[in-house]
């Protein structure tokens, strides 16, 4: 199957990508007189498959002048079937369900693919709360002013949380060649260069490394290639520190940094949250403030 590209003129299509396609059976089910639930949603699924599967040949044949025998091979089945779901406007292969049939197994499960939850630049306790959110959705059909008090729920725990541990996840690599192309820079005085060349994940690591220098911390190991670290944002210069995520302890020089709290909530939350919600649901998450500001304009 090719990809779907326009799903103009088909009600019934949500999704299509290289091997697969999303229907919905609301619309058909109302206009056939359908009584919709579990057991008539899988039936129809089983039915549909069966359909493609016999129309395929034929299909083809027309529309290439291949020959029918060969194309018997390719068979249309029902993968899973999905009480709820939600797919990202103008996003391929952007979604998730919740689903209950799997093949033959009954299984309540959400399939989540290629959003934030599934994303290493997500840390690991920011993709368990966008899990939940998603399954109050998707299981539980959580309306848009319960999906936005557990938003601020989260964020006032992050608010609470020690700084230091809001990073961004991420792996650095090629340290030692940009630590060499730097000397370089400072040699022949090109600040064009010294200011584009150095990836910002490499200087949050060389800062780091250089603040280990200047804390004369001998305890603490230097961030070297392939290392696993967090970048964390500062208020002021260097503006980007970086976190080993395996440091045995975290020096006291480090966890008193001046770190911009408001801008990784935002990074690790609050636009992530949105990436996934905010075009479905038509609602834009900020943070309490905001929302508090609005309140009072709308008083006037």
């Amino acid at each position: 199957m090719t990809s779907i590209t326009s799903t103009e003129g088909r009600e019934h299509v949500i999704y299509g990508d290289t091997d697969s396609v999303y229907v919905t059976l609301a619309k058909m089910a109302e206009r056939e007189g359908i009584a919709l639930d579990k057991e008539s949603a899988v039936e129809i699924a089983d039915l549909l498959g069966d359909a493609i599967t016999k129309m395929v040949p034929d299909r083809v044949h027309k529309l290439f002048h291949s020959s029918k025998e060969p194309l018997s091979i390719l068979v249309a089945g029902r993968e899973v079937v999905s009480t709820r779901s939600m797919f990202l406007p103008e996003k391929k292969k952007r979604y998730a369900v919740y689903y209950f049939k799997d093949g033959d197994k009954d299984v309540a499960k959400i399939k989540a693919m290629g959003i934030e939850v599934k994303r290493s630049d997500t840390p690991k306790f920011i993709q368990d709360r966008l899990k939940h959110m998603i399954e109050m959705l998707l299981r539980d059909g959580a309306s848009v002013q319960d999906l936005n008090q557990e938003y601020l729920r989260v964020y006032d725990e992050l608010m609470s949380m020690d700084a230091w541990r809001l990073g961004t996840p991420c792996q650095v690599r090629n340290i030692q060649k940009s630590v060499m192309s730097q000397h370089e820079i400072e040699e022949t005085g090109d600040l064009v260069r010294q200011t584009t060349d150095i990836f910002h994940i490499i200087k949050a690591a060389l800062a780091t490394n250089e603040m280990i220098d200047v804390n004369n911390d001998h305890a603490t190991p230097k961030i070297i290639d392939g290392d696993k670290i967090e970048v964390l944002e500062l208020l002021e210069y260097p503006h980007k520190v970086a976190r080993k995520v395996d440091w045995p302890y975290i020096p006291e020089w480090f966890k008193t940094l001046p770190y911009d709290r408001a801008s990784m909530i935002h990074k690790i939350w609050t636009r992530k949250v949105n990436n996934i919600f905010s075009g479905v649901l038509n609602f834009t998450f900020q943070p309490p403030e905001t929302q508090l500001a609005g309140e009072d304009d709308g008083d006037w």
